[in-house]
């Protein structure tokens, strides 16, 4: 029995997923804090895959390691130059397991759930400065703006059944925090903000959140 249970063991960890028990942790999904227990891992795919160049969005360079104050993009508008953007890196972070949305609608006692969707997660942002600049700046610092999990199989994954629970998605996030400034045509600093951009890595989760 004990060899038995050895080779199942080995079995799991040679897969790109595992299922792992650990002891309850408290999320809160946006609307309320909730638990969960169990989950399962996999590996995500870039989406966009790209880069920063001239302005333009290209193929993702590697991840890079700034320091403080050190410049991460700049770019210009207003066909002279007449306003000029620039991102100064700030502090960098990282996100264990963020709750992305949950995979079933209402809150349910069941033994267990099923799941072969693909799930997709989005970059996050906050600051002053538009969507697109901050793309830049996550892309041009190493950073996945989109990444998507597929299932190869439909993936099965254990619930309490004496609990309301309902399945949910999340993922492991690099949180990157820049200085934004603003600078017009007489080179005056019109604005100066701390921004953050928060992007999903490869880990990707399924869990099982309880009430």
């Amino acid at each position: 029995m004990k060899r038995t249970l050895c080779l199942i063991l080995v079995a799991l960890m040679c897969c790109s997923l595992s299922a792992q028990a650990v002891a309850t942790d408290i999320v809160y999904d946006g609307e309320e804090y909730v638990y969960y227990d169990d989950y399962m891992t996999f590996q995500s795919e870039d989406d966009v895959h790209e880069a920063v160049s001239g302005g333009s969005i290209h193929q993702t360079p590697a991840e890079i390691n700034y320091v403080a104050g050190q410049l991460i993009y700049h770019e210009m508008s207003g066909g002279q130059g007449l306003f000029n953007y620039y991102a100064y890196f700030e502090s960098r972070g990282f996100l264990t397991r963020q709750f992305v949305r949950y995979l079933s609608n209402s809150w349910a006692k069941t033994d267990g759930y099923t799941w072969s969707q693909t799930n997709t997660v989005n970059m996050g942002f906050s600051g002053s400065a538009s969507l697109n600049f901050a793309k830049k700046v996550a892309v041009q610092a190493g950073l996945s703006v989109s990444r998507s999990t597929s299932y190869a199989l439909a993936t099965h994954i254990p619930a309490d059944a004496s609990r309301f629970s309902k399945l949910g998605f999340a993922s492991d996030m690099n949180r990157l925090s820049y200085r934004y400034k603003v600078y017009n045509a007489a080179g005056v600093c019109t604005m100066s903000t701390i921004d953050t951009v928060t992007c999903p890595t490869v880990d990707s989760y399924l869990i099982v959140y309880y009430q």
